[in-house]
């Protein structure tokens, strides 16, 4: 899991992620059990298998979950770090080449485009994908940018189909764990003063604030009973009207293969 968050404010919108992934372990129980024939009382061995059981068995805090694309537009991905063998980075930057003719296409089109390559790819992995994931969002990300300068956010979500939404008003939106975030906001609107004031956030304010819901969460769970889904360095850009995707935050490992793709 993770968490994603991205703000619409006045001067662009602004995108962060955590940098936790988790890998599944599947725990399979099988009770060696004695039965009496009821006829013969004869007893003998049997076998019961117990439901298989899912748990987290370990974390890693590295993990990009924010990407730039086309320069001028940001992802933020959640769910899911793996498909089809390959993370969720090389995805998106293989997304990013395959979708080069897409490049002055309306915002809206490259969301749903990006949604339908990861749609593809989960196809490749399990050809019974629609079947099999039934109601669930496996993976989805958030696609942010300024278009005709206004701060745009698309939530697309990979499941049966791709679902797409979109946000242009000035406000926060956040997916993955969102629990903690959503507590707040609840506290908020219960108390109007405690609320967060986003229409008068400036590009710094808003900066501060995704970190402070990104890293909130991480502190809560550090001290919880529960397996963390949110941890690790913070990585966060900005969008505006007159500057393209600019990094604030990121881990330097993936400064430097920034960089380096940059002068190619």
């Amino acid at each position: 899991m993770t968490l994603i968050v991205s703000l619409r404010v006045p001067d662009g919108v602004v995108i962060a992620g955590d940098s936790c992934s988790s890998i599944l372990a599947n725990l399979s129980i099988i009770a060696d059990l004695k039965a009496k024939c009821p006829k013969c009382e004869e007893e003998f061995p049997l076998n019961v298998p117990f439901p298989t059981a899912n748990f987290v068995s370990t974390t890693f805090s590295f993990t990009q979950k924010i990407f730039s694309f086309f320069r001028s537009a940001g992802v933020g991905a959640f769910g899911v770090g793996m498909v089809n063998n390959k993370s969720i980075y090389q995805h998106i930057k293989s997304a990013e080449r395959k979708l080069e003719n897409k490049k002055g296409e309306k915002a809206e089109t490259i969301a749903q485009s990006i949604g339908e390559y990861f749609y593809d790819e989960f196809l490749k992995e399990d050809k019974d994908f629609k079947t099999n994931v039934k109601d669930a969002c496996p993976m989805g990300f958030q696609y942010v940018t300024c278009e005709d300068g206004v701060a745009k956010t698309f939530e697309v979500f990979i499941k049966k189909e791709v679902e797409l939404k979109k946000y242009e008003e000035l406000g926060c939106t956040v997916n993955g764990d969102t629990v903690i975030v959503t507590t707040l906001w609840e506290i908020g609107r219960k108390q109007e003063t405690t609320g967060p004031k986003i229409n008068g956030f400036s590009l710094q304010d808003a900066i501060d604030y995704s970190e402070f819901l990104i890293n909130t969460t991480a502190q809560f769970q550090r001290f919880s009973s529960i397996t963390p889904s949110v941890s690790g360095a913070v990585d966060v850009a900005v969008i505006t009207p007159f500057h393209d995707f600019t990094w604030i935050k990121l881990k330097p490992l993936t400064k430097l293969v920034e960089a380096s793709t940059d002068k190619k």
